[in-house]
């Protein structure tokens, strides 16, 4: 994680916020470690811009679990950097989203100098 921090960062230009949205579609499994990772490497720390996490629905595999990470989710993030969504609800949208970003990247690309920086999938 500290790596893809220091890439992403590297990538902002000067005087620049670094901004930026984390957007996890994981196993209910892979919640806990993975927010872990973020919070330790301080990939969540809003000195140097805004940081989000987009969390994709099932959160947890029953009640009990859900409780449990919604209360790690509280002790790393504050509420206003989350964003919990369902993705049968959301993936619509998101598709309409990301067609638009990338007809409006294309058309604007020399009018513009600011926009996403980067982008990263694993």
């Amino acid at each position: 994680m500290k790596i893809m921090d220091a890439q992403i960062s590297a990538r902002c230009s000067e005087g620049q916020a670094d901004n930026r949205v984390y957007h996890l579609a994981l196993k209910p499994s892979l919640y806990r470690d993975t927010l872990t990772a973020l919070a330790e490497s301080g990939s969540l720390d809003e000195s140097s811009g805004t940081r989000r996490v987009v969390i994709e629905k099932p959160f947890g595999t029953d009640y009990k679990s859900a409780r449990e990470l919604n209360s790690l989710v509280h002790s790393l993030l504050s509420e206003d950097q989350v964003f919990r969504i369902d993705h049968y609800l959301g993936k619509d949208r998101t598709l309409f989203r990301t067609s638009w970003c990338f007809v409006l990247r294309i058309r604007f690309s020399s009018r513009s100098g600011t926009g996403i920086t980067s982008t990263m999938s694993r």
